[in-house]
């Protein structure tokens, strides 16, 4: 079996990858609807799952979070992109029923205060993306401004505290490492 996910592939299937949507179309190779729990996979099986705007259209953050790290080998990678809470496009989409801000996966980390439900993840980065269209003024936006506010931690939640409502970013991108 490949050892790497693509959970919620949609029509963005990828070699080398078990692609996971809840819907038959070409290249899915599991049919599950990621609500229904647990997950059709043995515990500790990938090294790697990439979740690419999937985890917003599904209800409970937790429940999900703790499945993919029961499905994941120690030390695996899990590649993380949702759209950023302030998006319009976040919360106007008919089917989105999470929001992401830049502090919302530290729950899953030793840094969190919370009790966590079982599962452990390292935050190893993030990053706030204004855009990845091709329009002009998002693209100048996410060239000069994501660096100033992807320096580090103070500067991300400085944003998100002031301004993400005059410039809010579209995309919230995580990396992490499960720790068992």
């Amino acid at each position: 079996m490949k050892k790497k996910l693509n959970l919620g592939s949609g029509c963005d299937v990828k070699e080398d990858y078990v692609n996971l949507d809840c819907v038959n179309i070409e290249g899915t190779d599991v049919v599950h609807n990621l609500e229904d729990f647990p997950y059709p996979f043995e515990e500790n099986t990938f090294e790697e799952v990439y979740a690419h705007q999937t985890l917003e259209h599904l209800s409970d953050k937790i429940k999900v979070m703790n499945e993919i790290w029961r499905i994941c080998k120690n030390g695996a990678e899990v590649h993380i992109n949702v759209p950023y809470f302030a998006f319009a496009g976040a919360f106007c989409h008919a089917e989105h029923k999470s929001f992401f801000g830049y502090n919302t996966f530290e729950y899953w980390t030793n840094s969190s205060r919370e009790i966590r439900p079982t599962s452990n993840f390292e935050l190893i980065s993030r990053e706030l993306q204004f855009s990845n269209s091709n329009n002009p003024f998002m693209k100048f936006l996410d060239k000069i401004i994501s660096p100033i506010i992807n320096i580090n931690r103070i500067t991300a939640i400085t944003y998100q505290r002031f301004f993400c409502w005059i410039l809010p970013c579209e995309n919230l991108i995580v990396k992490l490492r499960v720790i068992k």
